[in-house]
């Protein structure tokens, strides 16, 4: 959509969801290497050094969560989201019980 109206035609929310896409594919599927299929590759030939751990990978997904408003993830279960969408960088690997 931004293609065709341009960016700056788009709402705060909208242009929320595009910076969580963007974000998402790059710091999330791509761990942050510019193309994911060479990552695979070195990975596949040299070991897991450098794969994320899930923790990190959940801490990560959380973080781009944030960037979008609370009251559009409408699909996570109310109880997750008051456990884990509030948490800062500090308290990772805090979580309340």
């Amino acid at each position: 959509m931004s293609a065709v109206i341009g960016r700056d035609a788009l709402s705060t929310e909208e242009n929320k969801q595009l910076e969580f896409l963007d974000l998402f594919h790059s710091d999330f599927m791509c761990q942050g290497n510019p193309c994911f299929i060479a990552f695979v590759n070195s990975v596949m030939a040299s070991g897991v050094e450098g794969i994320r751990s899930l923790e990190a990978s959940l801490d990560l997904a959380w973080d781009l969560l944030r960037l979008l408003p609370k009251g559009t993830l409408t699909r996570i279960p109310p109880s997750l989201l008051d456990q884990f969408y509030q948490r800062q960088q500090g308290d990772k690997g805090k979580q309340a019980m």
